[in-house]
């Protein structure tokens, strides 16, 4: 499963936005990202990765600035990188994505409604 992804594909978009939890999925959304999707915790199943694969060319993958963030966006570019574009949004330490505001949001993936 994941958190958003039917929404995520009516923006007819190319580019999704990739985070761990659905906090961190509305908040990102609520800064004028609607194409995103939370992973429901740091770890990263085959089927999220054919979700992804099936529905976008390019994914921002944007989790918690912790170890276990850090390393699950390192795995999760390894085993995409070879199929779609990918870039890795790094978080300062032990921040999450709902902590930001839209700005420092806009900031970090660039401004809104680019990702759509």
């Amino acid at each position: 499963m994941l958190f958003n992804l039917d929404r995520a594909i009516e923006t007819s978009g190319n580019e999704v936005i990739v985070v761990e939890g659905f906090f961190d999925a509305l908040k990102v959304h609520q800064a004028g990202h609607p194409a995103v999707v939370a992973l429901m915790g740091s770890s990263f199943s085959q089927r999220q990765s054919e979700l992804l694969l099936s529905h976008f060319a390019s994914v921002k993958v944007m989790l918690d600035g912790d170890d276990p963030g850090r390393h699950a966006a390192e795995a999760i570019a390894k085993l995409l990188r070879p199929k779609m574009r990918i870039h890795q949004v790094e978080l300062p330490d032990r921040v999450q994505p709902d902590q930001l505001s839209s700005a420092e949001i806009n900031v970090l993936v660039g401004p809104a409604n680019a990702t759509s």
